[in-house]
Parts: C-alpha cells; sequence; structure tokens
C-alpha cells in the first residue's frame, strides 16, 4: 500500500542493531557481575573466620571413622585460641592432647639415634620401652617405676606430655603383662606339683 524507502530500512536496521547491541550489553553486564558476586563470596568464605560449629564439625569429621587428627591440628588450634569457653572445648583440647602425645610416640620410635641430649624421663622411658618385646610384665613394672619416678604435675609441656605416653603405655601392655604373669605362675605351679611328685616317688 505504500513504497518503503532506502532511509526507512536503513534506521530500522539501525534500530535493530543497537536493539541486540543493547542486549548483549545487558548479558555481559549481568555475567560480570554474578562473577564478582561470585569471586566475593568465595573470598569473604575463605578468609572470614570459621565459626565454632564449623571449626567443630570439621574436627569431628576429621577425627571419626579412623580419620587423622593431623589434617585438621590448625583447626583444633583455632578453636582452642578462639572458643575456649565453648563447651566442647575440653574435648577438642583431650582430642588435641591426645595427637600430640601421638607425635611424641611416632618420635620415640623413629629417631633413636638423633645426637641431641635426651631429657631424663625421656632416656627412661626408652629404657623401658626396649624391655617390650622380651617381656611385657618387665616393660610395664619399668614405666610403673618411671611413673613413680617422674609424677604427673599436670602443665602442657613435653614432660606432662611424655608422662600421659607412659600412662598410654601401661595402659597398653597391662592386659599383656598380665597373661604372661599367668603364664609364669602356671609354670611354676607345674614346677612346683613335678617335685612334689618327685619328693613323693622318692620316699
Amino acid at each position: 500500500s505504500r513504497h518503503t524507502t532506502l532511509a526507512e530500512i536503513d534506521r530500522a536496521d539501525a534500530a535493530r542493531r543497537a536493539a541486540e547491541e543493547s542486549r548483549e550489553s545487558a548479558w555481559r553486564w549481568a555475567l560480570a557481575t554474578a562473577i564478582a558476586v561470585a569471586v566475593a563470596l568465595a573470598g569473604w568464605r575463605m578468609f572470614r573466620p570459621r565459626t565454632a560449629d564449623e571449626l567443630y564439625a570439621r574436627i569431628r569429621e576429621a577425627t571419626t571413622d579412623g580419620g587423622d587428627p593431623r589434617d585438621v591440628e590448625s583447626e583444633m588450634s583455632r578453636f582452642l585460641d578462639r572458643h575456649r569457653d565453648d563447651p566442647r572445648a575440653a574435648e577438642v583440647a583431650t582430642l588435641e592432647r591426645s595427637m600430640r602425645v601421638d607425635r611424641l610416640e611416632r618420635r620415640s620410635r623413629h629417631q633413636r639415634r638423633t645426637g641431641r641430649l635426651l631429657s631424663p624421663i625421656e632416656r627412661d622411658y626408652r629404657a623401658a620401652m626396649d624391655r617390650e618385646q622380651a617381656s611385657p610384665s618387665a616393660c610395664v613394672e619399668a614405666l610403673e617405676a618411671l611413673q613413680a619416678l617422674h609424677p604427673p604435675g599436670g602443665g602442657d609441656g613435653d614432660d606432662a606430655l611424655w608422662g600421659d605416653l607412659v600412662r598410654r603405655q601401661i595402659a597398653r601392655l597391662g592386659p599383656l603383662a598380665a597373661e604372661e604373669r599367668r603364664q609364669d605362675q602356671a609354670r611354676i605351679d607345674d614346677a612346683l606339683a613335678g617335685a612334689a611328685r618327685l619328693a613323693v616317688e622318692a620316699d
């Protein structure tokens, strides 16, 4: 019904291109905004201090079902530094101390000759544990003597940790030592019974 001029076609094309560029610009701005928000949230989550609940959940996850407490050593330290009044702090402190005793036990096994001067309690502990293979009961007796010589004094130093390790080994070796004593007593009873029979036969 009417003729479309070239100028009108050009104006329509220009309007269409402007609309497309506007849409693309809006999409680019939205994408850039989303990326910036995601990066900001990730950075905030990474660097913000974890709550007591988050730290405790991570600690429990790593220390149950055969986990390795060493994986959450930093989380334990942060929990005890920042949330010492939390009702769960005593449990975390026990886990952290047990981990330190584990480290001490590994050190006592693998650093037999280091050239360094040993503390008296470490020297006595090593001497006592040298008896384990030959006689668990002799080892326990030596550990109990060590415990009497170095009574637990509390605290958080190396000597206190050695004391914890001594008590752990006494608890571990106690059943073996009791079984060894039972077997020794059975052999003594058999020998006495045999001697009594020989005496009767001799009479």
